[in-house]
């Protein structure tokens, strides 16, 4: 594993303290890997604590200092753009590094198809990632974080950097996860490392960073289509094990960024999660329907799921099956193989 090149990229505002703490736990927990550190316009104080460190690593870390704040996204990919290693990654220093942390990362990295890994987080300032389901070590998902993020060098070199027009956060992800995916990378959360991660500055008033989330929305929805959740339904009858090309069609769809929950009566539902379907991606979620009157209360199960999701979008699992409450509901080879 130590045969991989390493870097580990830290945007750095200001919090002298915290990003000498945050360093220090990666100096000692990373021995093997090499530091590309971005001061984003900080306080001469945060300037002159990045200068002791720089003077102590010599070549082992690389030092880039900005008088203004550029934004985190720049940042990073100024960073970026010094990296010619194997794996980039980016730690804020607002997150604490443990023992062991960089080694799960990259054991998570040798995953099929694996580009992209995200690690899971507790504490004040912890982004919400969906975390696998017990037992598993690892999900594909489409939730990241710029919070602690490995990037895999050969994918980079091949999509790019991060696009600096979206938002410094979840559509600027979703459209690298999503970007990764159409060149046949997968995107994983890995049950370990668990980092500390504690509240992070923010940069820019409230109503500028809603903007710019409103506006980062917009550019995906015109970019990859507008991101839609479906609820299938297969009937009672449907035996788990005959559902496999309709779950490798849903895993596939999910992976372009669709949400899913599929309703399953409850001997269904043993049998998938037995199969592993609850496990292979955090936008494919099985949904237990009650062990009595399901199927009457569908119309309610459904309206939930709405209001939970904004508008759903019925779909039939079984082509004889009808999605009780929605006479229009499509079957799910007409809407997906088309």
């Amino acid at each position: 594993m130590h045969n991989h090149t390493v870097d580990i990229l830290i945007p750095v505002w200001n919090n002298p303290f915290e990003t000498r703490a945050c360093i220090a736990a990666i100096l000692e927990h990373s021995p093997y890997a090499r530091l590309i550190v971005v001061a984003n316009g900080s306080s001469r104080e945060t300037e002159l604590m990045l200068e002791e460190f720089s003077e102590s690593l010599g070549e082992r870390a690389l030092f880039l200092l900005s008088d203004r704040n550029f934004g985190l996204v720049p940042a990073i990919n100024s960073g970026l753009a010094r990296s010619d290693s194997d794996y980039v990654v980016i730690v804020r220093p607002n997150v604490m590094v443990c023992q062991g942390w960089l080694d799960s990362l990259l054991k998570a990295a040798e995953l099929p198809c694996a580009g992209l890994v995200t690690p899971m987080f507790y504490g004040e300032g912890m982004p919400q990632i969906v975390k696998p389901v017990k037992g598993c070590t690892h999900i594909e998902t489409s939730s990241l974080s710029f919070s602690t993020l490995l990037i895999k060098g050969e994918m980079r070199m091949l999509i790019g950097n991060f696009d600096e027009s979206l938002d410094g956060g979840e559509y600027c992800l979703l459209d690298y996860v999503l970007r990764a995916g159409k060149n046949g990378y997968r995107t994983y959360c890995s049950a370990q490392p668990i980092l500390l991660c504690s509240k992070n500055n923010i940069f820019g008033s409230m109503e500028r960073l809603q903007s710019l989330r409103e506006s980062g929305k917009l550019a995906i929805d015109g970019r990859w289509g507008i991101v839609r959740h479906y609820s299938v339904y297969c009937g009672s009858e449907a035996r788990a094990s005959k559902l496999h090309e309709l779950f490798e069609t849903v895993l596939q769809q999910c992976r372009r960024g669709e949400k899913f929950t599929m309703l399953l009566h409850w001997r269904q539902y043993r049998e998938c999660v037995k199969q592993g379907w609850d496990g292979v991606h955090t936008d494919l979620v099985l949904k237990r329907l009650p062990l009595f009157r399901a199927e009457r209360n569908m119309a309610n199960i459904h309206a939930g799921l709405s209001a939970s999701h904004n508008v759903v979008v019925a779909v039939r699992g079984v082509q004889s099956v009808p999605y009780p409450g929605v006479t229009d509901a499509p079957y799910w080879k007409d809407l997906f193989n088309s």
